[in-house]
């Protein structure tokens, strides 16, 4: 599918095997329903805690919406990857991370920094 996916099923971690591929079997069915985000964002919590306390420590305003562009941004997909798990257009992608850049400004970077 892309490439932080391969990186993610080639890993050879076996510790934390079952939880990417749970996080594959989620964004394989698509992000759209509330139920898949939910799904998808527990399975994002246990494979990066670290990253994810920090991101709600420091960013503690962060919306869903907004939640769910910056985990599959830190996955590395793309707009075309994201816009067709989250069922929304290239441009509203694009323009979601426009957003994000003009509100958190130079700390835009920090978003997706760490584990």
């Amino acid at each position: 599918m892309n490439r932080e996916l391969l990186k993610i099923k080639n890993s050879s971690s076996s510790s934390i095997e079952k939880e990417k591929q749970k996080l594959q079997k989620l964004l394989d069915s698509h992000l759209m329903t509330d139920e898949n985000w939910v799904n998808f964002k527990q399975a994002f919590q246990e494979e990066y805690p670290e990253y994810y306390n920090g991101l709600m420590s420091d960013f503690s305003d962060l919306t869903e919406s907004n939640l769910r562009i910056i985990t599959l941004l830190k996955l590395e997909l793309s707009n075309q990857e994201i816009s067709s798990l989250l069922g929304i257009t290239i441009d509203a992608v694009k323009k979601s991370k426009q957003r994000l850049r003009k509100r958190f400004g130079q700390k835009y970077e920090e978003l997706f920094v760490g584990n």
